[in-house]
């Protein structure tokens, strides 16, 4: 894990990364990285194969696939952050205290006082951007919704039949909704640290994996469910647009604008258990 991304990671959460809250945050990088490029590259080549059994050969402009399985793979990247045992797995400790680059942090006096004044077990809730709460909440009522449609008479296809497409339907749905219950399991951290430092490094990781499943959600739905709906026929032999495709390409960038925007983290005070 580079430094780069180390110091790109506390410049966006506005955290100052030292020797008691560093290896944490290095085994997090980590073990997102590394299932986010597992699962797009396992969605790349089931998109190539797909592609194949369509009988074509040539490679098109096909986003859905890559992104289910990276979507897929952030959601067991957050599974395995929350195992003890692959918290600090491989993690070294930094050489030295790492800052941000030189700004005002915005949120280091509420943060401050707020994990300072946390010395005995609370809660704390991981503050959520409106743009995210909006994707969220979304992709979740669509996530009900798409399983009535998939099991209505002529839903996913014109023969009322309970085909392939019903159930790759009801599949994205379920790993929708599901994504939903992992993203209220971040939402809220039980602290009990005395250093500062850990709980604002632990807010500031929840914070980015909050954000990046509630801005991904949908994304994922529409993708899944489209290609759910189209099958390997929908995967284009040459390189071709489509309204649909332009449609993925923009919600897409409203989820990567959502998710990769500083936040503010201004934490209440933690109650007690």
């Amino acid at each position: 894990m580079s430094r780069v991304r180390l110091e790109r990671f506390a410049a966006l959460q506005h955290l100052t990364v030292t020797v008691e809250n560093g290896p944490p945050v290095i085994g997090y990088l980590r073990t997102t990285r590394r299932w986010r490029a597992a699962g797009f590259l396992a969605g790349l080549i089931a998109y190539l194969a797909l592609n194949v059994l369509r009988g074509g050969m040539g490679v098109g402009i096909g986003f859905a696939c890559p992104f289910i399985g990276w979507y897929v793979g952030a959601m067991v990247a957050e599974t395995r952050i929350s195992c003890p045992a692959h918290r600090n797995e491989d993690a070294p400790r930094p050489a030295g205290p790492l800052s941000a680059p030189p700004r005002p942090p915005r949120t280091a006096g509420p943060l401050t006082a707020a994990t300072r004044s946390s010395r005995t077990a609370g809660r704390l809730s991981v503050p959520l951007s409106p743009l995210a709460r909006f994707l969220s909440v979304t992709a979740m009522a669509f996530g009900v919704l798409v399983p009535l449609y998939a099991v209505a008479p002529s839903g996913g296809g014109t023969d009322g039949t309970f085909g392939l497409a019903r159930i790759g339907m009801l599949l994205a749905a379920a790993v929708t909704l599901l994504s939903g219950l992992l993203q209220r399991r971040i939402a809220t951290v039980t602290v009990s640290e005395r250093f500062s430092e850990t709980v604002a490094a632990e807010l500031a990781m929840r914070s980015r994996s909050l954000h990046v499943l509630s801005a991904g959600a949908p994304v994922f739905l529409a993708a899944a469910v489209g290609q759910a709906m189209t099958g390997a026929d929908g995967i284009p032999a040459s390189l071709t647009v489509t309204p649909f495709g332009l449609l993925f390409l923009v919600l897409a960038g409203v989820a990567w604008y959502t998710a990769t925007r500083p936040l503010r983290l201004l934490p209440t005070r933690p109650s007690p258990l």
